[in-house]
């Protein structure tokens, strides 16, 4: 019976971390995104997006979109050597959208038959250069690779077990005096 009480709170203790760590993980992107907006925006174009992909499937990593209007487009049209040098013509029917995330950075996309065109990945693949390049903040390390929910959630189960261990010495002094 003691065996199956432990192996009970173990469960529970495991569930419980297995479910906060997927609303700390959003709350966390949610953040990053925000505080680093601009390293966000660099390393999502190096990594995560690609031509072919969709505007909705491109939408995901942003927390807003918008098309272009025709004035907009048009300026878009005379910007020369955009995107590390590579020249893009917009035919007629690409449609281009503005992607902006939760602290301000935005970026442009062109989009032909509703897959996206003309995005060099190659020109994003090292984020920490273009920061230091451009004056934007490099996350620290940590921050970096997205591991502080892990440290938060193992951080949170080191505090349960420790009170988990007093409740334990509790209950056991309880159970002898029932005992005896």
């Amino acid at each position: 019976m003691k065996n199956r009480r432990y192996s009970l709170r173990t469960l529970l203790i495991a569930t419980a971390v297995f479910a906060a760590y997927f609303p700390v993980a959003r709350l966390y992107h949610l953040w990053f995104a925000t505080a680093h907006d601009s390293y966000y925006v660099t390393s999502v174009l190096a990594s995560e997006i690609h031509n072919g992909d969709t505007v909705a499937e491109v939408a995901t990593h942003f927390a807003s979109q918008r098309l272009l209007t025709d004035a907009e487009e048009n300026a878009f049209k005379n910007i020369p050597g955009t995107f590390g040098g590579t020249n893009r013509t917009i035919d007629d029917g690409d449609t281009c959208y503005s992607f902006s995330t939760h602290g301000g950075s935005s970026v442009l996309m062109q989009f032909r038959d509703g897959q996206l065109i003309n995005l060099p990945n190659e020109s994003y693949s090292d984020a920490a250069l273009l920061a230091e390049m451009n004056g934007y903040s490099l996350p620290n390390p940590v921050l970096l690779y997205g591991v502080l929910p892990f440290y938060l959630i193992f951080v949170a189960c080191i505090a349960l077990i420790l009170s988990s261990g007093r409740w334990l010495r509790r209950s056991r002094g309880s159970d002898n005096s029932l005992v005896a």
